[in-house]
């Protein structure tokens, strides 16, 4: 119907405007500048015949919209576009419906609440729900958003989480809350789950065990209440990763543990640096087997053959010929890249064995991805998942610029749990403190690469103490008159001097050619996170391994001023890790106990000065228990210095303790003595 309120007078106004830009140029078809574009054309065209009584507010306010463009058209047609008032908004249009209420049940209708759980064939539980009311229902989303591994599959609409124990001990909690309709299949798969939840309860406990029962006949030696528990866990589990701190006893545990199961014949993978220390160990606990090292070129069957990183792409297949019931790959964070021909050869000899132990005190050095390939050595990546489900769960992926990003780190306490009900042991040296002396020492037996060299010049340091002892021999043939004649003090100090210059230089020799063992022995220790303090004797050797590590250093010529600035930096700064200290002048007086651990590169003539070099970190202050770690080059003079602080070190105790012990001589003349034989 026409329009008759008040508006009526600027709708005909439009009107005209309307006609006058509609008639300037045939229907503006041309390209000219004048009339309507060919946007506005039909619009236009039917408003300029259409009578502005039946123009709805709509319309009207449509028009002068519209207009605005051709303002410049209108003022050569000699109308004002701005004199022409602006029509009012016009309302929306709001048809008529039903009331709230009656959309409400509508939708209540269409829409009634769901609560159900399935069990999928992916190892999942799915759950599907809605809900009229809003509010219920994204309290139940922020609900199964909070269930370890919840997934929205927006294909089925679904929610789904793993069908693990760890998850249901928070699925059912989520369920009862919130009503879930349970078929008899979920109620039967429950009922499975729950049985497995307390086995992973009891496998979660044993991963942090003190003490167990077993027993493993044939030891070269008693376990200690800990890694008697390690053991256990490993026999009960099979494909175990020990993650026990550093100094605990990784090593025993692993051999004990074949033992046990009779894991024979076992390869041992580790890093060069330590296949002596693994032979030594080996031979020593286990003293019924054979014990071999291969080097590049193989080596001779045997019950426990160890082998190093380095050469095992080229010896894998005769590895696998010996068809080893258990393989061992110590300090598995090696392994860490998948990709690497090193990690490909670890997993192909792996597959050969039943009894697979990782070891290392650092299995994740940076983020939780580096589990991946431990796992996978271990054949347990499908108990996560699967390696995409492991890296989405536990590592953030996503795919970057550069491909698939599995940098981040996500839901530990989750992973920590199912690592440790499924394959994962560590005890931390606070955990198992009341088991373990105030001090332990280790010895670590280092290759030399200079061996040609060291071994004539300990020739040639035994045959002069041979030679120095016949002419004692001959000085014992002469008469009472001519020995007082040879008495000469001088000649016996310069003969007193030149012994321990010869020895030194020995000494120099063994530590330049353990140099490269003790690099990688402290950077392996490194990862571990923990702070070091190395000792030597020599000051060049003080300031080769300050160079080597970036490290502070003390010696005799270091400033008494400047030794307090550098005890205090490696005392308070967490980036100070490593510092070097000669024996005489930083093996007293000073406060170190920010390191729970000491290694010795070189060594004193008594144990009195070894024992004070390691109280540096062992003293008021120090909460945790400190390990010396003794790195003696393999089969230089270095074993017999060590053995003979041993035995001093007996004299020292009986000094203290009140035993009866008779000791004589001292270690430099016994060590002459047992390089020129006599002893």
């Amino acid at each position: 119907m026409p329009q008759t309120d008040t508006t009526t007078d600027v709708r005909v106004s439009l009107h005209g405007a309307v006609r006058a830009v509609a008639t300037a140029c045939d229907g503006a078809v041309q390209q000219d500048g004048q009339g309507f574009n060919s946007y506005d054309r039909d619009f236009g065209h039917a408003l300029a015949v259409q009578d502005p009584a039946t123009w709805s507010p709509r319309k009207a306010r449509a028009a002068w919209n519209m207009l605005r463009k051709y303002k410049g058209q209108l003022q050569r047609a000699g109308i004002d576009f701005a004199a022409i008032p602006e029509p009012p908004e016009a309302a929306p249009y709001a048809p008529p419906g039903p009331s709230q209420a009656e959309v409400e049940a509508v939708h209540r209708a269409a829409f009634p609440p769901v609560r159900r759980v399935i069990v999928r064939d992916d190892d999942k539980f799915g759950m599907v729900f809605r809900d009229a009311d809003s509010a219920v229902w994204h309290r139940i989303k922020a609900d199964v958003k909070a269930i370890p591994g919840a997934m929205f599959e927006p294909a089925t609409t679904a929610w789904t989480v793993p069908r693990t124990p760890f998850v249901l001990e928070k699925l059912l909690p989520f369920l009862k809350t919130h009503g879930f309709v349970a078929t008899p299949e979920i109620h039967a798969e429950v009922h499975k789950l729950q049985a497995k939840v307390e086995e992973t309860k009891a496998n979660v406990e044993a991963s942090r065990a003190t003490d167990a029962e077993i027993d493993v006949p044939g030891l070269g030696g008693t376990l200690r209440p800990f890694q008697r528990a390690g053991v256990a866990y490993a026999v009960k589990n099979e494909r175990v990763l020990i993650g026990d701190e550093m100094g605990l006893g990784k090593t025993v545990q692993a051999l004990a543990a074949c033992q046990a199961m009779g894991a024979f014949p076992v390869v041992v993978v580790c890093p060069a640096s330590l296949k002596v220390n693994w032979y030594r160990e080996a031979c020593k606990w286990l003293p019924g087997k054979r014990v071999t090292i291969w080097d590049s070129r193989g080596g001779w069957p045997a019950d426990v053959v160890v082998v190093n990183y380095d050469v095992l792409g080229k010896l894998v297949d005769r590895l696998k010929a010996l068809a080893p019931a258990a393989v061992v790959f110590d300090e598995c964070h090696y392994l860490k890249t998948r990709k690497a021909k090193r990690t490909e050869a670890a997993k192909d000899l792996a597959t050969v064995a039943k009894v697979r132990l990782a070891l290392s005190g650092t299995p994740i050095l940076n983020r939780p991805s580096e589990l991946v390939t431990q796992l996978e050595l271990l054949g347990r990546i499908e108990e996560f998942g699967g390696y995409w489900q492991f890296v989405r769960r536990y590592c953030q992926a996503f795919r970057g610029d550069h491909g698939v990003d599995t940098a981040g780190a996500a839901n530990l306490e989750e992973l920590n749990h199912r690592l440790r009900s499924t394959c994962f042991i560590r005890r931390n040296k606070a955990d198992v403190l009341t088991e373990l002396p105030p001090k332990q020492r280790s010895v670590v037996p280092l290759a030399i690469d200079n061996r040609p060299e060291y071994d004539r010049a300990e020739e040639d340091l035994i045959q002069w103490i041979r030679e120095q002892a016949l002419k004692n021999d001959e000085l014992l043939l002469l008469s009472q008159a001519d020995r007082e004649a040879h008495a000469d003090a001088a000649a016996n100090r310069a003969r007193a001097a030149e012994q321990l210059v010869r020895i030194e230089a020995l000494k120099r020799l063994a530590a330049r050619g353990k140099m490269a063992g003790i690099e990688q022995w402290v950077e392996d220790f490194l990862q571990s996170g923990e702070k070091l303090i190395l000792f030597a004797t020599h000051v060049d050797v003080v300031r080769d391994l300050a160079a080597r590590f970036g490290a502070p250093c003390i010696y005799g010529e270091t400033p008494l001023a400047e030794r307090q600035q550098i005890v205090d930096k490696f005392q308070q700064d967490p980036t100070c890790r490593v510092i070097v200290l000669n024996i005489q002048a930083g093996g007293v007086g000073l406060t170190l106990t920010a390191a729970s651990n000491v290694a010795f590169v070189e060594f004193g003539w008594n144990p009195g000065q070894m024992d004070q070099a390691e109280d540096r970190a062992h003293r008021i202050g120090q909460t945790d228990q400190v390990t010396a770690w003794y790195l003696a080059a393999e089969k230089t003079i270095d074993e017999w210095i060590i053995a003979l602080i041993d035995e001093k070190r007996v004299v020292v105790t009986a000094a203290t303790d009140g035993q009866a012990v008779e000791q004589k001589g001292n270690i430099m003349g016994d060590l002459i003595a047992k390089l020129g034989g006599t002893r």
